[in-house]
Protein backbone atom coordinates (compact mmCIF):
# COMPACT_ATOMS: atom_id res chain seq x y z
CA UNK A 1 0.00 0.00 0.00
CA UNK A 2 2.83 2.30 1.12
CA UNK A 3 4.65 2.02 -2.29
CA UNK A 4 0.96 2.26 -4.37
CA UNK A 5 0.84 5.58 -3.05
CA UNK A 6 4.47 6.60 -3.20
CA UNK A 7 4.63 6.14 -6.79
CA UNK A 8 0.88 7.99 -7.40
CA UNK A 9 2.75 10.86 -5.35
CA UNK A 10 5.44 10.85 -7.86
CA UNK A 11 3.20 10.95 -10.59
CA UNK A 12 1.08 13.81 -9.43
CA UNK A 13 4.77 15.88 -8.75
CA UNK A 14 5.60 15.50 -12.11
CA UNK A 15 2.12 16.41 -13.80
CA UNK A 16 2.35 19.61 -11.43
CA UNK A 17 6.11 19.90 -12.92
CA UNK A 18 4.86 19.31 -17.10
CA UNK A 19 1.72 21.65 -16.18
CA UNK A 20 3.73 24.71 -15.56
CA UNK A 21 5.81 24.55 -18.05
CA UNK A 22 5.93 27.07 -21.24
CA UNK A 23 6.18 26.35 -24.74
CA UNK A 24 8.36 29.21 -26.33
CA UNK A 25 8.11 29.76 -30.36
CA UNK A 26 10.62 32.19 -32.00
CA UNK A 27 10.37 32.64 -35.53
CA UNK A 28 11.98 35.96 -35.88
CA UNK A 29 13.42 39.42 -34.05
CA UNK A 30 15.77 39.66 -31.69
CA UNK A 31 15.75 37.90 -28.18
CA UNK A 32 18.67 38.96 -26.10
CA UNK A 33 19.02 36.62 -23.31
CA UNK A 34 16.60 33.90 -22.79
CA UNK A 35 16.79 30.97 -20.21
CA UNK A 36 14.47 27.85 -20.87
CA UNK A 37 14.04 25.77 -17.70
CA UNK A 38 11.66 23.68 -15.75
CA UNK A 39 10.42 21.10 -18.55
CA UNK A 40 10.16 24.45 -21.15
CA UNK A 41 9.65 23.62 -24.29
CA UNK A 42 11.73 25.71 -27.14
CA UNK A 43 10.94 25.98 -31.27
CA UNK A 44 13.07 28.46 -33.43
CA UNK A 45 12.29 28.31 -36.62
CA UNK A 46 14.09 32.26 -37.39
CA UNK A 47 15.55 35.34 -35.38
CA UNK A 48 18.43 35.89 -33.51
CA UNK A 49 20.01 36.04 -29.67
CA UNK A 50 23.23 36.72 -27.49
CA UNK A 51 22.54 33.78 -24.82
CA UNK A 52 20.36 30.80 -24.80
CA UNK A 53 20.43 28.43 -21.65
CA UNK A 54 18.78 25.36 -21.55
CA UNK A 55 18.29 24.36 -18.01
CA UNK A 56 16.21 21.52 -15.83
CA UNK A 57 14.31 19.11 -18.17
CA UNK A 58 14.29 21.87 -20.71
CA UNK A 59 14.25 20.65 -24.65
CA UNK A 60 15.09 22.90 -27.50
CA UNK A 61 14.69 22.67 -31.24
CA UNK A 62 16.84 24.57 -33.45
CA UNK A 63 15.22 24.72 -36.84
CA UNK A 64 16.58 27.90 -38.70
CA UNK A 65 17.73 31.38 -37.87
CA UNK A 66 18.85 34.84 -38.75
CA UNK A 67 22.20 35.57 -39.95
CA UNK A 68 25.38 33.58 -40.13
CA UNK A 69 25.09 33.15 -36.54
CA UNK A 70 21.73 32.89 -35.02
CA UNK A 71 22.57 32.24 -31.38
CA UNK A 72 25.57 33.40 -29.89
CA UNK A 73 25.93 31.89 -26.98
CA UNK A 74 23.86 28.33 -26.00
CA UNK A 75 24.63 26.65 -22.56
CA UNK A 76 23.47 23.28 -21.18
CA UNK A 77 22.94 22.16 -17.69
CA UNK A 78 20.57 20.12 -15.50
CA UNK A 79 18.92 17.50 -18.04
CA UNK A 80 18.62 20.33 -20.71
CA UNK A 81 18.32 18.91 -24.90
CA UNK A 82 18.91 20.66 -27.64
CA UNK A 83 18.16 19.32 -31.26
CA UNK A 84 19.87 20.80 -34.05
CA UNK A 85 18.80 20.56 -37.68
CA UNK A 86 19.60 24.21 -38.93
CA UNK A 87 20.59 27.53 -38.46
CA UNK A 88 23.92 29.04 -37.21
CA UNK A 89 25.51 28.81 -33.65
CA UNK A 90 28.39 30.04 -32.62
CA UNK A 91 29.62 28.16 -29.45
CA UNK A 92 27.78 25.85 -27.34
CA UNK A 93 28.77 24.97 -23.79
CA UNK A 94 27.31 21.55 -21.55
CA UNK A 95 28.16 21.48 -18.11
CA UNK A 96 26.48 19.25 -16.75
CA UNK A 97 24.02 16.22 -17.19
CA UNK A 98 22.82 17.51 -20.85
CA UNK A 99 22.74 16.24 -24.45
CA UNK A 100 23.11 18.03 -27.86
CA UNK A 101 21.99 16.52 -30.99
CA UNK A 102 22.91 17.43 -34.70
CA UNK A 103 22.09 16.41 -37.49
CA UNK A 104 22.35 19.66 -39.91
CA UNK A 105 22.75 23.65 -39.27
CA UNK A 106 26.46 24.72 -38.43
CA UNK A 107 28.20 25.47 -35.03
CA UNK A 108 31.51 26.86 -34.69
CA UNK A 109 32.86 25.79 -31.54
CA UNK A 110 31.57 23.50 -28.35
CA UNK A 111 32.84 22.57 -25.22
CA UNK A 112 32.10 19.50 -22.91
CA UNK A 113 33.16 20.93 -18.86
CA UNK A 114 30.95 19.23 -16.53
CA UNK A 115 29.63 15.39 -15.79
CA UNK A 116 27.52 13.41 -17.86
CA UNK A 117 27.33 14.91 -21.07
CA UNK A 118 26.64 13.94 -24.50
CA UNK A 119 26.55 15.10 -27.54
CA UNK A 120 25.57 13.12 -30.46
CA UNK A 121 26.22 14.42 -34.49
CA UNK A 122 25.26 12.95 -37.86
CA UNK A 123 25.57 15.85 -40.08
CA UNK A 124 26.25 19.69 -40.49
CA UNK A 125 28.94 21.52 -40.01
CA UNK A 126 30.92 21.67 -37.11
CA UNK A 127 34.10 23.85 -36.05
CA UNK A 128 36.07 22.36 -32.82
CA UNK A 129 35.32 20.11 -29.92
CA UNK A 130 36.66 20.50 -26.54
CA UNK A 131 35.79 17.42 -23.68
CA UNK A 132 37.40 17.90 -20.10
CA UNK A 133 36.10 14.89 -18.12
CA UNK A 134 36.03 11.60 -18.93
CA UNK A 135 32.29 10.99 -18.25
CA UNK A 136 31.11 13.12 -21.34
CA UNK A 137 30.68 11.59 -25.12
CA UNK A 138 31.07 12.36 -28.37
CA UNK A 139 28.79 10.01 -30.33
CA UNK A 140 29.81 10.38 -34.36
CA UNK A 141 27.66 8.76 -37.04
CA UNK A 142 29.30 8.62 -40.60
CA UNK A 143 31.67 6.86 -43.41
CA UNK A 144 35.30 6.34 -43.35
CA UNK A 145 36.03 8.34 -40.15
CA UNK A 146 39.89 9.14 -39.75
CA UNK A 147 41.73 10.89 -36.84
CA UNK A 148 45.63 12.37 -37.72
CA UNK A 149 46.20 13.92 -34.78
CA UNK A 150 44.19 16.99 -35.01
CA UNK A 151 41.02 16.41 -36.89
CA UNK A 152 38.41 14.11 -37.37
CA UNK A 153 37.66 13.55 -41.20
CA UNK A 154 34.76 11.06 -42.60
CA UNK A 155 31.74 11.80 -44.65
CA UNK A 156 27.98 12.38 -43.79
CA UNK A 157 25.42 10.09 -44.66
CA UNK A 158 24.65 12.18 -47.78
CA UNK A 159 28.36 11.83 -48.78
CA UNK A 160 29.38 15.71 -47.95
CA UNK A 161 32.85 15.60 -46.77
CA UNK A 162 33.79 17.07 -43.03
CA UNK A 163 36.62 18.15 -41.06
CA UNK A 164 36.03 18.47 -37.30
CA UNK A 165 38.84 19.55 -35.14
CA UNK A 166 39.51 17.61 -31.55
CA UNK A 167 41.27 20.16 -28.90
CA UNK A 168 42.52 18.39 -25.13
CA UNK A 169 42.50 20.01 -22.18
CA UNK A 170 43.18 17.80 -19.42
CA UNK A 171 41.98 14.55 -21.15
CA UNK A 172 42.24 13.37 -24.92
CA UNK A 173 38.76 14.38 -26.42
CA UNK A 174 39.63 11.95 -29.22
CA UNK A 175 39.61 9.33 -26.49
CA UNK A 176 35.56 10.37 -25.86
CA UNK A 177 34.81 10.06 -29.27
CA UNK A 178 32.50 6.69 -30.55
CA UNK A 179 32.22 5.83 -33.82
CA UNK A 180 28.95 4.50 -35.21
CA UNK A 181 30.04 3.27 -38.92
CA UNK A 182 26.91 3.59 -41.77
CA UNK A 183 27.39 0.26 -43.42
CA UNK A 184 27.62 0.74 -47.30
CA UNK A 185 24.99 0.37 -49.61
CA UNK A 186 26.82 -2.67 -51.34
CA UNK A 187 26.92 -4.04 -47.70
CA UNK A 188 23.48 -3.51 -46.85
CA UNK A 189 22.56 -4.91 -50.39
CA UNK A 190 24.36 -8.33 -49.66
CA UNK A 191 22.96 -8.79 -46.06
CA UNK A 192 19.57 -8.50 -47.70
CA UNK A 193 20.53 -11.22 -50.86
CA UNK A 194 21.72 -13.19 -47.86
CA UNK A 195 18.66 -12.94 -45.99
CA UNK A 196 16.35 -13.74 -48.60
CA UNK A 197 18.58 -16.51 -49.34
CA UNK A 198 18.23 -17.95 -45.64
CA UNK A 199 14.64 -17.56 -46.17
CA UNK A 200 14.31 -19.83 -49.00
CA UNK A 201 16.49 -22.72 -47.63
CA UNK A 202 14.19 -22.45 -44.44
CA UNK A 203 11.06 -23.13 -46.56
CA UNK A 204 12.72 -25.91 -48.55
Amino acid sequence: MKKLLLITFAIFVLGIGNAQATDYLIESGYFGDLIIGNYDTLLMTGGWGDNLSIIDYAVATIENTDLPIGITNLSLSGYGSVYIYGGGIDYVEADSFASMNMTGGSLNSAALTGYSNIFTISGGHFGNLTITNDDCWFHITCYDLIYDGTYLNGKWADYTVFQIELIDQGISTYGQVIYHEIPEPATLLIFAVGGVFLAKRRKI
